[in-house]
């Protein structure tokens, strides 16, 4: 059954806001917008744009809440400071019942009401959000009648092989939540300890970074599950707001039909070059946006977002819109896929503010990824790389790309050829800036790539696969 309309929720959230939210109210003046005039919700994309710099980072914590007052928050979070420094994200009981009923549906498709079920949260523990979020979700969802038992061994790899084979055995199926990367590297090391993995019935939860399909494959192959489509599913997510979408196996359905043909891919995200994620997203809790390519979300919380551009690209698709391309291309849409569908998507182009510029040529993880997760190189790398911008003696710059390798990989010079040139391809295939940039100053984009053992210092274990040096 589709999921009702959002409704005018924005438009009451705005109209409250601007009254309550002593910082809210001082940003509406600054910018003329007299909250009067925004009568219907016509009126709604007059409302102008937050972001971390105009509004969040212009006032005191207390004062971007509701009655100018930290005493009605329940839960404070960090974000990882990924795009600047960590900011604090209060929650309220209300944020925290929303994300409730927007993390139902991963285990609704895991059939976790009729199975007994341990969820291994892999994501780090701490003030950042994820753990303490998904927690949080878990034991709510085992109080509405889910059979769900939760541990949290963070994102400790050691810590996470005891769990699967201690304590997984005694439960139907086990879901283990986490960063991508973190989960492959727990599945590794869980069969090189020889911990048997099939008997145990993992389901997978990602979140924080996105994959393509090879990668979701050999995931899938590690943890040795041969359900396609609800093997795993991730979830989009931020520090700001907490959980945004999440995959359902429609969205991973039409994400692998995508990944097998560029033509409709090209019609189902276009411009987005690599494959973005897929996610079902709920109206009723979620009011999203895409303006000009950026994506720009309202939400209620303790901290209420008003049209917040969160730094991500993407598009705003409907049924309608991705059933349409899909029978244009020859796709079947499966109806039982579609029965439970929300009916509103939102596709991930990727982050606009974690880059690397070279040239003034944007470089973005996903253009990195795209390489590193094609067939024959899946199996070789983790995931994690950093890359950054560096100067020879001459003057002239050049990329420095450092690789970590899977846990078993034995760097080597023919292996390290291989990266490269794969690197090379897939900027050139998935970054029109950079294409041109080499076809205009040929022997300039030099790409110094470096292979290092699983393990290496230079790989900081915060459980996320990548980090971009500006």
């Amino acid at each position: 059954m589709t999921t009702p309309a959002a409704g005018d929720w924005p438009l009451q959230l705005f109209r409250r806001a601007s009254v309550s939210v002593p910082a809210y109210a001082d940003f509406l003046r600054s910018r003329g917008c007299d909250p009067a005039l925004v009568v219907e919700a016509a009126d709604f994309g007059r409302v102008p744009v937050m972001t971390k710099e105009n509004y969040l980072r212009s006032a005191s914590l207390a004062d971007l809440m509701w009655d100018g007052s930290l005493g009605g928050a329940r839960l404070v979070a960090s974000s990882s400071g990924s795009s600047g420094a960590p900011f604090y994200w209060p929650r309220d009981e209300e944020s925290l019942r929303e994300a409730v009923d927007l993390n139902a549906p991963l285990f609704d498709a895991f059939d976790c009401r009729a199975r007994s079920t341990l969820c291994v949260i892999s994501f780090f523990m701490g003030t950042h959000v994820a753990g303490t979020a998904q927690l949080e979700a878990v034991l709510r969802l085992a109080q509405r009648g889910y059979r769900l038992t939760a541990i949290c061994p963070g994102i400790d790899v050691e810590e996470n092989v005891r769990v699967l084979r201690d304590v997984a055995p005694g439960f139907e199926q086990a879901v283990v939540m986490g960063y991508p990367a973190l989960i492959k590297d727990v599945l590794v090391a869980a069969s090189a300890a020889g911990v048997p993995l099939k008997p145990l019935g993992l389901r997978l939860v990602f979140s924080g970074e996105s994959f393509s399909e090879n990668w979701r494959d050999s995931a899938h192959q590690a943890a040795q599950t041969t359900d396609p489509l609800a093997g795993s599913l991730a979830i989009y997510g931020s520090a700001d707001t907490g959980v945004i979408g999440v995959e359902s196996p429609l969205t991973v359905c039409v994400r692998r039909a995508a990944a097998q043909d560029p033509t409709l891919c090209e019609a189902l995200f276009p411009g987005a070059g690599a494959l973005p994620a897929l996610v079902e997203f709920d109206p009723r809790y979620r009011h999203i946006e895409d303006v000009r390519g950026d994506l720009v979300l309202s939400a209620r919380s303790g901290l209420p977002l008003i049209r917040y551009r969160i730094g991500d690209a993407g598009r705003v698709l409907s049924m309608t819109a991705l059933a349409e391309a899909m029978a244009r291309h020859g796709h079947e849409v499966p109806a039982r896929l579609v029965e439970c569908s929300t009916g509103h998507f939102v596709a991930l182009y990727g982050r606009r503010d974690v880059v690397c510029t070279f040239y003034a040529v944007n470089i973005y993880p996903d253009n990195i990824k795209e390489a590193l997760e094609r067939a024959d190189l899946v199996s070789k790398a983790s995931g994690r790389f950093l890359l950054g911008k560096e100067a020879a003696e001459s003057g002239e710059q050049f990329l420095r790309l450092r690789v970590e390798l899977a846990p078993g990989t034995a760097p080597s010079p023919p292996l390290q050829q291989r990266i490269g040139r794969a690197v090379g391809e897939a900027l050139r295939t998935t970054n029109a800036e950079y294409r041109k940039l080499e076809e205009a100053m040929p022997g300039r984009c030099l790409l110094d790539v470096t292979v290092l053992p699983h393990g290496d210092p230079a790989f900081a274990r915060t459980g996320k696969s990548r980090r971009i040096a500006p």
